[in-house]
């Protein structure tokens, strides 16, 4: 959940090479423990040490909100001790904060555009976003494509009758 965003502002007398956005995000409290043990999957392989079946699916879905069928960020409290265990078994190290069922914020930065060494400003895009600007410019070229083919086709037909 994206609580805040505000550009940084470069101080004066800088030039940056990166203009960069900052967010401020709420962590929950499953999101906190998963991250600990490196992801979902990890975690899953965990618990199984200590004989706890869950599948992938069932952590991922601590993450979901109540209204898309998750348990709002709470991990089940049936599952802490289990986790607590296996975090001492593998040297995972897990604080009471981490356990907090409050959400936390976090801040994070994200590049926007990349400022060369003459002063020009180019948008620094990520895969999808090239992607999507790719098959946007795709369809243009197509369309402007057609059109000229649809004039040409009415030009020869001007043509034809006037003959």
């Amino acid at each position: 959940m994206i609580v805040k965003k505000k550009p940084l502002v470069p101080r004066k007398g800088t030039n940056p090479v990166q203009v960069l956005e900052r967010e401020r995000l709420a962590v929950s409290q499953a999101d906190r423990v998963i991250e600990k043990f490196g992801g979902a999957r990890a975690l899953m392989r965990a618990l199984k040490l200590v004989g706890y079946e869950l599948n992938p699916s069932s952590i991922y879905r601590w993450t979901y909100t109540k209204e898309n069928g998750g348990t709002g960020g709470l991990i089940p409290t049936a599952a802490w001790d289990k986790i607590v265990k296996v975090a001492r078994m593998i040297g995972v190290f897990l604080t009471e904060e981490d356990f907090d069922p409050r959400p936390t914020l976090r801040e994070t930065r994200r590049v926007l555009a990349i400022r060369s060494p003459d002063g020009t400003v180019r948008p620094f895009l990520n895969t999808k976003e090239i992607k999507r600007l790719k098959e946007l410019q795709n369809r243009v070229n197509a369309r402007i494509q057609r059109e000229k083919e649809e004039k040409l086709k009415k030009d020869l037909a001007r043509k034809a009758q006037n003959k």
